[in-house]
């Protein structure tokens, strides 16, 4: 299957459509609505706040457990979704299993890198849109430099990650090759991206903050765990960073709120 014709059914099965943007006030909500899409898909989005210099992100699928992807929730909300939908990718490719180094060079690990990278930037942006805003910004054309300031005017309206921009740049060339692995490595020096955390939670209770920590999918699987029997109070206190009391009072807050059935679908086939 072709690289467009890819984007266009993953598009279409997750409901994405340029007027969809409208709706999201801030990157956080940009992020939010593509990790609830992706976990209709029966995919387990989760959260955790790992070292910088760890992982951005990470995704394993092994049959017959649930896929899952692991995203650094210390990064800013553009840099976790970019996050998401390459991790997502690789899920849909079927090259889980391993941490990402996002480098999308040309040799070693980058080479799986690069596809996942593709596809992440096109289903948060099309080909189109980038041209009309590079017109926009009269910066359609080649040039040996491209600052950061630049790569933030052009993807200001589309709360998507400097990611994006350098990998269509590259693609497009009007950055020169290996200019998006460059970048990269110079973001993973300066640490930009773990500047901040998970915000726009000022107008949300404590519980659903962290809801959206966790996740609909976690949630869902936590609460069935939890009536099961098969997860403690105290495991849970753990997973949700809350006290005992508050553990349990959360399940309950979920399961009333009918939260619990958003949950993930193990039986999803993400491509069906």
């Amino acid at each position: 299957m072709s690289l467009p014709e890819m984007v266009r059914q993953v598009r279409e099965k997750l409901g994405f459509r340029a007027q969809v943007r409208a709706g999201w006030g801030t990157s956080e909500d940009a992020f939010e609505w593509w990790r609830r899409r992706v976990e209709a898909q029966g995919v387990l989005a989760v959260m955790l706040p790992l070292e910088p210099g760890e992982a951005r992100g990470a995704s394993m699928w092994e049959d017959p457990a649930v896929p899952a992807v692991l995203i650094n929730r210390g990064d800013q909300a553009a840099g976790r979704l970019f996050t998401l939908l390459h991790e997502y990718a690789h899920l849909l490719l079927r090259q889980s299993g391993a941490v990402c180094d996002f480098c999308g060079g040309d040799e070693g690990q980058g080479m799986t890198e690069v596809l996942p990278n593709r596809l992440a930037a096109r289903l948060l942006l099309t080909q189109e849109e980038f041209a009309a805003r590079l017109g926009e910004l009269e910066l359609a054309h080649p040039r040996s430099r491209w600052s950061d300031r630049l790569l933030d005017e052009v993807r200001g309206p589309f709360r998507v990650s400097r990611d994006v921009v350098a990998i269509f740049l590259e693609e497009q060339a009007l950055a020169p090759p290996g200019f998006y692995r460059r970048k990269r490595a110079a973001w993973e020096r300066q640490r930009p991206f773990f500047r901040g955390g998970p915000g726009g939670n000022t107008h949300r209770t404590r519980r659903e903050q962290r809801l959206r920590m966790i996740g609909y999918g976690m949630a869902g699987v936590l609460s069935s765990l939890f009536a099961a029997g098969k997860v403690s109070v105290l495991d849970l206190s753990e997973v949700l960073e809350l006290k005992v009391e508050r553990a349990e009072e959360f399940m309950e807050w979920v399961r009333s709120a009918g939260l619990d059935r958003d949950g993930i679908d193990a039986g999803n086939d993400l491509m069906s």
